[in-house]
């Protein structure tokens, strides 16, 4: 009898310290806010006119999540890129995004992803208007500096954005570090 208890007391105790230590970055079922700031690429977006072209510029993008478990989440975001300047003309560059994201722990608090969906956005000069809905892809490196909060170095690719008689399609990639604060 003495030894069922030690053998079930010992049972319990190692079932509660794998419990804690599966606890110490587990997030699931968590609301979180982020944001980014990098630089977006207008992949060819000097063929749209006459020199001279930037077609880099400084960019930034807001983003919510639900994360489900440890591996995936859904995220809806806003992305502003700068501006394409091409033969003297601004060409500005927007999208929202809503993206399911794959996350795999890689070592101790880091983990990478990828992340896939759509994106609605818009390009427009002051002659052209385009807006258009296509998809978008990426993926990262996180850091999960704490329960909390998370930093990330990510790329990702919005898909022929634009195109019209006058404007072309191009690909737009954002490569940015950003910051993610968990809700709950």
């Amino acid at each position: 009898m003495k030894k069922k208890c030690i053998r079930a007391l010992l049972g319990l105790a190692l079932t509660a310290i794998a419990l804690a230590a599966s606890a110490q970055y587990q997030p699931h079922n968590s609301i979180y806010l982020g944001a980014s700031v990098g630089n977006a690429h207008y992949t060819n977006g000097c063929s749209f006119g006459p020199p001279p072209c930037d077609d880099r510029d400084t960019s930034g993008r807001f983003f919510a999540g639900l994360q489900f478990n440890r591996w995936l989440a859904i995220e809806t975001g806003w992305a502003t890129f700068g501006k394409l300047a091409v033969g003297g003309t601004d060409i500005k560059a927007s999208a929202a995004d809503f993206v399911g994201v794959l996350t795999v722990p890689v070592e101790g608090r880091f983990a990478a992803f990828v992340k896939g969906g759509v994106y609605h956005g818009d390009m427009k000069s002051t002659s052209v208007d385009t807006r258009k809905d296509a998809g978008t892809f990426g993926w990262g490196l996180q850091y999960n500096a704490g329960e909390r909060a998370a930093l990330r170095a990510e790329w990702q690719r919005y898909v022929r954005m634009g195109g019209s008689e006058l404007l072309e399609t191009t690909h737009i990639d954002f490569l940015s570090v950003g910051l993610l604060i968990r809700l709950r």
